[in-house]
């Protein structure tokens, strides 16, 4: 096992989950794919191309979904979705080859799947943002906007889902996360036109041009909820006259009761912790916490106690956690605040999807690394329930995993044993890794 290119530890074998794994907690599974990582050469030729969302189906198989060149058009992307078998390998049965082809006719860079999820019966609901033609064929256009889709289990478009198997979803022009609240709905997190008081500094002339959060609840056939916000839409005002016009969505997440925890940054601005209640109304009674560091990610456990992954500077990582109204919880780590690593590398946790709870209550924190030439690793380290390491996780027994090298991650999944499976890019194309679990 490797920490920064230093062996530090054994390979052993155990149960984990469907699969053998090789390596104890915090391991790289080197019976995952070819030492740990899975790269899929034909999900494209171009090396920005990547996974943005990683899902298990309850049979084990891994649903990757993200962007890569366009097959329809000479230039641009389109969405890709692809299926895993627990072990790693391409499962040749899904779609085509392994691998679904969406939009991309337009030949933009705007086309790319950056969210997934996979509800009770199986079916694949797939959000992002993709330009949809209109107008005959040789006054074509395209517009771009936000889009949720439904594929069913063998990756063929499930035409019942929403107006021929997509969702309506306004004018919202970027669908960022899927929430599921549980009992059939889905929240689409994402950002699109509000009503603002923005005085027109921003980029887009502030005043009714702004964007701000814009939350949209489906019901389980792809209908807007319409007793949701203002006919099935949230929308937040998060624009002052000074900021620019476009907030940075950096995670949501459901509490107990249906009510909606996001982070909310903008460019120039402070991050602030959100709450909309069950109605969609943002929540005056939550205490919003305003955070000047950057925040990557927000998570809730099993007692609504919210956890943000912050970056005070470019080789520290911290999570605050606040109680379940967004008040300070002193108790945890000092005065609110575990520091999850500093050791002068420069380091981040996943935008969105760094903050992963376990059933026991264990927090894992998945998290990249940027090495000496630009090369990159991921990793994650856990922590208790009182914000300290958990000793038990990571080959030195420190909390820390070993390292995925040599690839970047965008989506961290937490597995029922433990094991973290990762979803990014490598010089071959889509990657995907896997560290082991208990």
């Amino acid at each position: 096992m490797r920490r920064n290119g230093i062996v530090v530890g054994a390979v052993v074998a155990l149960l984990a989950g469907t699969a053998w794994a090789a390596g104890g907690p915090g391991d790289v599974d080197t019976d995952f794919g070819t030492a740990g990582q899975v790269t899929l050469g034909g999900a494209s030729s171009t090396a920005d191309a990547q996974v943005w969302a990683v899902e298990e189906q309850g049979d084990g198989k891994l649903v990757l979904v993200g962007h890569a060149a366009s097959t329809s058009a000479s230039s641009g992307y389109e969405w890709r979705v692809a299926r895993l078998q627990a072990g790693g390998a391409l499962d040749t049965s899904f779609g085509t080859g392994g691998f679904v082809s969406l939009f991309g006719e337009s030949g933009t860079g705007t086309d790319a799947a950056t969210s997934a999820y996979i509800d009770g019966d199986g079916g694949i609901w797939v959000a992002g943002a993709a330009a949809v033609a209109s107008g005959s064929r040789k006054k074509k256009t395209y517009k771009a906007g936000a889009r949720v889709l439904r594929l069913d289990a063998s990756g063929a478009l499930d035409t019942s889902f929403g107006s021929g198997g997509s969702a309506d979803l306004g004018a919202m022009v970027q669908a960022l996360a899927l929430v599921p609240d549980g009992s059939g709905s889905v929240f689409v997190v994402g950002r699109g036109p509000v009503a603002t008081a923005g005085s027109g500094k921003g980029k887009n002339g502030g005043g009714s041009s702004s964007q701000g959060l814009v939350v949209a609840c489906l019901d389980e056939n792809g209908a807007l909820d319409t007793s949701y916000g203002s006919s099935g839409f949230a929308q937040v005002d998060v624009v002052t006259s000074s900021d620019e016009d476009k907030p940075l969505i950096h995670g949501a997440a459901l509490q107990s009761d249906g009510s909606l925890v996001v982070v909310v940054r903008i460019w120039t601005a402070d991050t602030t912790v959100i709450r909309l209640t069950p109605a969609g109304v943002r929540d005056a009674s939550f205490a919003e916490a305003t955070i000047s560091e950057p925040v990557q990610d927000v998570a809730v456990d099993e007692d609504d106690r919210i956890y943000v992954a912050c970056v005070p500077t470019l080789d520290e990582v911290e999570i605050r956690r606040f109680d379940a109204d967004g008040d300070v919880d002193a108790s945890y780590g000092v005065s609110g605040i575990a520091l999850v690593i500093n050791n002068g590398v420069q380091t981040a946790p996943l935008p969105g999807t760094a903050l992963r709870i376990d059933a026991a209550g264990s927090l894992t924190v998945a998290m990249m690394e940027t090495m000496a030439g630009g090369t990159f690793n991921v990793f994650a380290v856990r922590l208790l329930d009182s914000g300290a390491r958990d000793a038990s996780y990571g080959p030195l027994g420190d909390g820390e995993s070993d390292r995925l090298e040599a690839m970047t991650a965008r989506d961290a999944y937490l597995q029922a044993d433990g094991g973290l499976i990762v979803g990014g890019a490598a010089s071959g194309g889509w990657a995907v890794g896997r560290l082991a679990g208990d």
